[in-house]
């Protein structure tokens, strides 16, 4: 069973809620609201921007390539200036495995190919049985 509790302002409160300023509030919450939640936006935003979130801000460190060894392991090539490093980054630490030549380095600075989120997908999601195109079907 459902109780609902209502509580009625005094008789000589002088509390008198009529539609226009029932209306008023409404609007003022939903105002404070969104500048709220802008100001939360920009805040982040503006942090993002300070730290060099997603790469952005980075003009001397870059991280080049990243080849995964094991779970939680990888071994990075970071460039610094014109120098470039091979570390090795794991739960326990980040080490340094040493210095490589520069000039024995390819960068490809190519964007990344544009792929539809299905085409990600099915790299994850395995063959159906008896799916068009399934090798593993009885030939007659």
């Amino acid at each position: 069973m459902l109780s609902f509790l209502y509580i009625q302002a005094p008789e000589g409160a002088g509390f008198t809620m009529d539609g226009l300023s029932a209306a008023w509030q409404l609007i003022t919450v939903v105002g404070a609201l969104a500048l709220v939640l802008a100001l939360a936006y920009f805040s982040i935003r503006l942090m993002g921007r300070a730290r060099g979130a997603g790469g952005r801000g980075h003009r001397n460190v870059k991280m080049v390539e990243a080849v995964g060894v094991g779970p939680n392991n990888s071994v990075q090539l970071v460039q610094a200036g014109d120098k470039f490093f091979l570390i090795g980054v794991s739960r326990n630490g980040i080490t340094l495995l040493g210095e490589v030549n520069g000039e024995s380095i390819t960068i490809d600075n190519k964007p990344l190919p544009a792929m539809p989120f299905e085409g990600y997908l099915s790299r994850f999601m395995p063959k159906k049985k008896g799916a068009e195109g399934d090798d593993n079907q009885p030939k007659e």
